[in-house]
C-alpha cells in the first residue's frame, strides 16, 4: 500500500511499468470509516473511471489503501547484468543510447553515479540463448568488462535500489526528478554544475534514460 501510495518505483520501470500499470484492483478505507473497492482479480474492459490508477501516487489523501490486486508475470528462466564504467555522464549516456538504438530488449537501462565514478547497467532477461546473444551484442556496443550471472545479477541490483533509497541516508536529501526521455542527459549534466554551485555533493545517483525518471541522492554543505 505504501508503494502504490507514494507511486515508487525502480530500474525495472523500463520495462514493466510501474505499479500503475499492473495495479487491476484495490480497496481503499476512508476518513468516514467506509471502504470502497474497484477493479477486480481479472484484466478485462470495463467502462467508467479507472479508480486504481487515481490512488498511485496520492500519498495517502485519498484514503488508506487496505488491498491491492496486481497483474504479475512468469520470472525469466535467464539474465545477466552487463556494468560498464565511464569517467563522464556524457560518456554513460552515450552508451545508453547506443543500446536502445540497437533495438535489443532490456529489462532494465540505467545510467548511474556510485561517488566515484559514472556507470551504466544493462538486465538481459529471457531464454538462456537469447540472453547470451543480446548480452554478446550490449557488450560490444558499451565496452562493459563486468558480466553477472543469475545470482549475482539480482544481488548488484538490490544493492543499486538500496544505494538510492532515502530511508537508509536520513542526513542526506533526495530529489525524484522526471522529463522527457530524449531529456534525461540534459537534465543531469545541467543539473551538476548547479548543485556544485550550492555546495551539494552528489553521493549517489540514479537515470532511467528511457524513461526520462532521475533520483538523486546529495548531501548539503554548510552556510
Amino acid at each position: 500500500g505504501g508503494l502504490i501510495a507514494t507511486g515508487r518505483w525502480g530500474p525495472l520501470r523500463h520495462s514493466s511499468g510501474t505499479l500503475r500499470d499492473l495495479l487491476i484492483g484495490i480497496s481503499v478505507a476512508h476518513a468516514s470509516g467506509t471502504v470502497t473497492k474497484a477493479g477486480g482479480m481479472v484484466v478485462k474492459n470495463v467502462t467508467g473511471y479507472d479508480m486504481p490508477r487515481l490512488y498511485h501516487g496520492s500519498l495517502g489523501t485519498l484514503g488508506i489503501i487496505a488491498s491491492a490486486n496486481f497483474k504479475v508475470l512468469p520470472r525469466p528462466r535467464a539474465e545477466t547484468t552487463l556494468v560498464a564504467g565511464y569517467a563522464t555522464a556524457g560518456e554513460a549516456f552515450e552508451s545508453a543510447a547506443r543500446v536502445r538504438n540497437s533495438g535489443d530488449p532490456t529489462a532494465a537501462l540505467e545510467v548511474g553515479f556510485s561517488g566515484s565514478q559514472w556507470l551504466l547497467a544493462a538486465r538481459v532477461e529471457g531464454r538462456e540463448r537469447t540472453v547470451q546473444a543480446i548480452a554478446g551484442r550490449i557488450s560490444g556496443l558499451t565496452g562493459a568488462d563486468i558480466a553477472l550471472g543469475p545470482d549475482e545479477s539480482a544481488a548488484w541490483w538490490n544493492s543499486y535500489v538500496a544505494n538510492l533509497d532515502p530511508a537508509t541516508t536520513p542526513g542526506e536529501v533526495t530529489i525524484r526528478l522526471g522529463i522527457r526521455p530524449r531529456a534525461t542527459r540534459a537534465l543531469v549534466e545541467g543539473l551538476l554544475p548547479v548543485l556544485e554551485a550550492l555546495n551539494a555533493q552528489v553521493t549517489a545517483l540514479g537515470a532511467t534514460p528511457a524513461v526520462g525518471s532521475v533520483l538523486v541522492r546529495l548531501r548539503l554543505g554548510e552556510g
